[in-house]
């Protein structure tokens, strides 16, 4: 007995030992020029077995696994150009398999997303250049397309470009089930296809073909695609100005839009008024490309202000009755008043050097809610702000959205409005922000600050949050120091003094408690390239890119003249249950003893004075409704302001350094 319990002990021990760790790391990186780095994670994702699946970008020459990525030594091209990759990583590290998409021609190919419904089907989104010339191929996963062969999939001749958008579907063995090539082509005001490829009369200077932009498939296998919609021709015409004319909606030039999957022509797009010829469109298709459900411009301006777009993602509910769109706008012009498609002028005020956008539809992609992240109103005149969103994110056993973002401004709050009601997210700190899906009140905030910069780390396509049993991760950056807790992480300056960047994964609950902080002891010049977070019970997996010196736990990786991309695994057995703060509520509510908090008067009209024991001070309050809606209350100056809020019962929560207060009140 005695020796079993010692056992017992032992392994207790050991468990405890090994309850937080890197398990396994797996990189690589290939030869690659010196314009931007090509050995980077785009994006991951786990099935119910545990096995992660990673989507990447990789240079010639690169090994994973002992394994060379390239199948074949490619000919012809640029040898530098970036490949991309798909790879199946079992629980326990191994390279299970891989796919690969290569062209020697042209632009790069690139998977931009990758995703897995139902368990089973695992669907993948990647643009690319279909080859045209004799010596051109694309190497698409397990098949080598050339021009002789490309007839049997598509129709070069009728399209308005060779840029193809490309939708697979694998199972879980790495087997493709469905492929689609997605294209644009246009059709001239007497309603004839305008020809412009293999076409020897074709006045063709330029063509937009599919911008890539955001990808989603619903649990019912819907598919959702969203692109900046330029939608015009430039031809020549020797008898106009500068010997071309645009061809495009808004001139009546071009009457519809046409959408080609697989070389036949499937659907159209021919509305009334075109806003712009610049703007965003968002598909739904049925199924398969059964049929077009829905289509939506986002903006209804005739002429939208917005320099560029980016950072764009789609995501529904499980219900697929909302749908939330995720941008971010750049204006370099002046303020812009931005007026949202189908909706009663309801109006995005673009005045700051990046600006975040989400908005919500409903099934048909009607618009109901927008979110966006303005200026403090109370500032005159025009601000430079960086102040983005990241990455949305959705919690389905809890119902809950999470709109994750970062404020890159040390001199002034910034505010996030909700139709016209402001929640202040402060300044030179990443973000969340917590709501309830089809509820637009914010629920929560969390924050992750340091003393110059903290942001979300995203490539074009993030991946780097993940919400699950009451914990949000956020892969982030920061520079000069991380504030987690009541500690500072800080990193050394550099040879000039200047402050360094670092990066990790913070770790809230839902209602933006500081929960942990995973540091990965970066600090160089250089921020990260990308970065992407996959959770599967103890197991976080963290991947990314970098050019710099990382280290995960004892492990160092160190660069040598190219980027180099990382697959970790970290295990914390803590994630096995879900997370519950514990809280200390105060003894007595209505007569508050010494020693404790005490909000006075009570009940009140307006203010409340807020008395803490010795020692104490207020890291966080939250005022919570007898309904649960959680706000987070200002408290200055010892007085938390309650004049804004509607008369009833509340209790305040108020955090410290030591513990956490509770105390029920009555607004009159």
């Amino acid at each position: 007995m005695k020796k079993s319990f010692l056992i017992f002990l032992f392994l207790l021990f050991v468990l405890a030992a090994q309850a937080q760790r890197f398990d396994w790391l797996k990189t690589y990186s290939g030869a690659e020029s010196n314009d931007y780095p090509r050995n980077y994670i785009v994006n991951t994702v786990t099935d119910s077995q545990g096995n992660l699946y990673v989507a990447g970008l990789f240079a010639f020459s690169a090994v994973v696994d002992g394994q060379e990525l390239m199948p074949f030594s490619p000919h012809g091209g640029d040898v530098y150009m970036p490949n991309a990759c798909i790879l199946k990583f079992s629980p326990y590290g191994e390279l299970l398999w891989k796919k690969v998409l290569h062209a020697n021609y042209g632009s790069p190919s690139f998977i931009n997303d990758i995703q897995l419904v139902g368990d089973t089907a695992l669907f993948v989104y990647a643009d690319c250049l279909l080859p045209v010339n004799e010596d051109e191929y694309l190497y698409f996963y397990d098949t080598l397309i050339t021009p002789a062969n490309l007839p049997d999939l598509l129709y070069l001749d009728s399209l308005s470009s060779n840029s193809a958008l490309a939708i697979s579907s694998f199972d879980r063995d790495g087997n493709m089930k469905e492929n689609y090539f997605l294209h644009l082509a246009y059709k001239d005001r007497e309603g004839n296809l305008i020809k412009v490829n293999n076409d020897p009369n074709s006045n063709l200077i330029h063509c937009d073909g599919f911008f890539t932009g955001a990808f989603h498939v619903d649990n019912r296998g819907n598919i959702y695609l969203g692109h900046v919609a330029n939608d015009f021709l430039y031809l020549r015409c020797d008898t106009c100005p500068n010997r071309m004319q645009i061809y495009n909606l808004y001139n009546g030039l071009i009457s519809e839009v046409v959408v080609m999957v697989n070389g036949r022509q499937r659907f159209t797009d021919s509305p009334k008024s075109h806003p712009s010829t610049s703007n965003y469109r968002i598909m739904k298709f049925s199924p398969h490309f059964g049929e077009l459900m829905a289509c939506r411009y986002v903006f209804e301006n005739d002429s939208v202000g917005w320099d560029y777009l980016e950072n764009q993602q789609l995501i529904s509910d499980p219900s697929g009755n909302h749908v939330y769109l995720m941008c971010n706008l750049s204006s370099l012009s002046g303020v812009t008043d931005l007026v949202v498609a189908g909706t009663d002028n309801k109006i995005v005020r673009l005045n700051s050097l990046e600006q975040g956008l989400v908005v919500e539809y409903d099934s048909q992609l009607r618009p109901q809610e927008i979110y966006e992240i303005v200026q403090n109103p109370s500032d005159s005149g025009r601000v430079r702000l960086s102040s983005y969103f990241g990455k949305l994110v959705i919690d389905a056993d809890s119902n809950l959205l999470f709109i994750v973002g970062g404020v890159a401004n040390k001199d002034r709050d910034v505010v996030t409005a909700i139709n016209g009601r402001e929640v202040e997210i402060g300044k030179s700190n990443a973000f969340f922000l917590k709501t309830r899906i089809g509820d637009p009140d914010i629920l929560a905030t969390g924050y992750a600050r340091s003393e110059n910069n903290t942001f979300i780390t995203t490539s074009q396509f993030p991946k780097g949050v993940v919400a699950s049993k009451g914990r949000l991760f956020a892969s982030i950056g920061y520079k000069g120091n991380i504030q987690w807790r009541d500690t500072s992480i800080t990193l050394p300056r550099g040879q000039n003094g200047e402050c360094l960047n670092g990066t990790g994964v913070f770790v809230w609950t839902y209602d933006g408690e500081e929960v942990d902080f995973i540091d990965l002891k970066k600090a160089s010049s250089s921020n990260p390239v990308s970065s992407s977070l996959a959770l599967h019970d103890s197991s976080l997996y963290i991947c990314g890119g970098l050019i710099d010196n990382v280290q995960f736990a004892d492990t160092t990786i160190c660069p040598s003249g190219y980027s180099i991309a990382y697959i970790a695994r970290y295990v914390d057995t803590s994630f096995l249950s879900s997370y519950h703060p514990h809280e200390v509520t105060p003894q007595g509510i209505d007569d508050v003893a010494a020693g404790e908090m005490l909000l006075y008067p009570n009940p009140t009209w307006a203010t409340l004075s807020v008395a803490l024991p010795e020692g104490e001070s207020v890291r966080r309050c939250y005022v919570v409704s007898q309904q649960g809606v959680v706000r987070e209350g200002r408290i200055e100056s010892n007085v938390l302001n309650m004049g804004g809020y509607p008369t009833g019962v509340y209790y305040i929560k108020i955090i410290t350094n030591h513990i956490i207060y509770k105390q029920k009140i009555i607004k009159l």
